[in-house]
């Protein structure tokens, strides 16, 4: 039985995320020879080549086996960007109740259009773990992006929260990495999240590289696998969910016993982001002229797809709203678009800072108007506080346009 505890996913049309994301094709990249390789020597189906790049085992996934195999209860969970709400990830799930049909499979999407591994990591202990422990989590970020801080603080939180889960890390595809796998070079930031996965040993799948591989082969062409170069069409969406499925298979053929993983290894970076979580609105301290919006939808016929959130709306001047938190980094969630306004916020009573809330990354570096669109979008308003206990305020100033919160940041 297949049941969904979760599915958090905001899936925004192709033409919008490629504004966002079109800019990295001319982002750094690393030599590929360098990266260890421990593939399975099959392959998903006999068309598909299996590049010695294309998946790296490290941990053989013995601790999800094991608990999807126990014929009660496992949780799989994928976290991400757009293409993590895609088709491929629900055929992923359906794979693994045909596979354990005694086990009820408890499926978690989290997956969030347009955002960063930065977001992923503040992102995780709700939206990823609010229903109890995790037994497998698919963590994708290669094409929205993501620090090895942020990357690192990921696995690391995860593991706290459920010390025997596996974690597989996913390297999607987009169009425009080809320049760099042509030249021998994985685009960046792929690089930078191997280094976790290898220090973590997590398995890898290097979706990215098997796509090249496979419209190299004149298998098919960029335009049949996605249209706009990164989200998958229907076969785009057979292309990946075969080809996890398939490395799960072999993975698992090669388990042995379900050891524990034991204590974390020592982070590799000074301030991995593994404290890190959101407070609801709920939580403030001091609350004046806002009001509750429960299941918000934007509003007007937008061609952008956001699911209902429960939101914490001011549309006046005077609206006010205090949050007391312990952590030394804090920011704001908000649900946006173009009839968003101006908030200010002071940190610890010091000097009043404005925000314009419909900032948005999409917005064009030419001074034009912003994408219309609503989306949940974040701003990081500090990085460097002081360990321990802080206040933030946040007021809304005698101007036009409407501020809904939607969470506080807080690591």
């Amino acid at each position: 039985m297949l049941r969904t505890s979760r599915r958090l996913a905001v899936a925004l049309p192709a033409c919008l995320i490629l504004v966002a994301l079109v800019a990295l094709a001319g982002c750094g990249a690393a030599d590929l020879s360098s990266t260890p390789t421990t593939a399975p020597s099959s392959t998903p189906t006999a068309d598909t080549p299996w590049g010695e790049h294309n998946s790296i085992l490290r941990d053989d996934l013995g601790r999800s086996l094991e608990a999807f195999e126990s014929g009660g209860t496992a949780r799989v969970a994928f976290l991400g960007g757009s293409v993590t709400t895609f088709a491929w990830a629900d055929r992923v799930v359906d794979y693994l109740q045909d596979r354990f049909p005694d086990t009820e499979i408890d499926y978690v999407n989290a997956g969030l259009g347009g955002t960063p591994a930065e977001l992923g990591a503040f992102r995780l202990e709700e939206e990823v773990f609010g229903h109890g422990p995790v037994d497998l989590l698919f963590l994708e970020f290669a094409v929205n992006t993501g620090s090895v801080e942020a990357m690192e603080g990921i696995v690391r939180h995860a593991r706290e929260l459920s010390p025997d889960i596996d974690i597989v890390q996913v390297h999607i595809a987009a169009g425009w990495f080809d320049e760099p796998i042509e030249e021998g070079l994985a685009p960046w930031p792929v690089p930078d999240h191997e280094t976790v996965a290898d220090h973590y040993g997590n398995p890898s799948i290097h979706l990215y590289k098997e796509v090249y591989d496979q419209i190299a082969d004149g298998l098919y062409t960029w335009e049949d696998f996605s249209p706009d170069g990164v989200h998958p069409a229907d076969l785009g969406n057979d292309v990946y969910a075969d080809f996890v499925t398939a490395f799960l298979d072999d993975a698992w053929a090669a388990s042995g016993d379900a050891s524990p993983y034991g204590a974390l290894p020592a982070p590799l970076t000074a301030h991995p982001w593994d404290s890190c979580s959101l407070q609801r609105y709920d939580d403030a301290t001091s609350v004046i002229g806002f009001t509750e919006v429960v299941g918000w939808v934007p509003p007007g016929d937008w061609t952008n797809v956001l699911e209902p959130v429960d939101v914490f709306q001011a549309s006046g001047p005077g609206a006010e709203i205090e949050f007391a938190f312990e952590g030394t980094m804090v920011g704001l969630f908000l649900a946006i678009g173009p009839d968003s306004g101006i908030l200010d916020y002071r940190i610890d009573g010091g000097e009043w800072v404005t925000l314009d809330t419909v900032y948005d990354s999409w917005q064009p570096d030419d001074g034009t108007d912003p994408i219309p669109a609503y989306r949940l979008n974040y701003l990081l308003l500090d990085t460097e506080l002081t360990e321990g206990g802080h206040t933030i305020v946040f007021r809304v100033p005698d101007v036009d346009g409407v501020v809904r919160f939607y969470r506080l940041m807080v690591g």
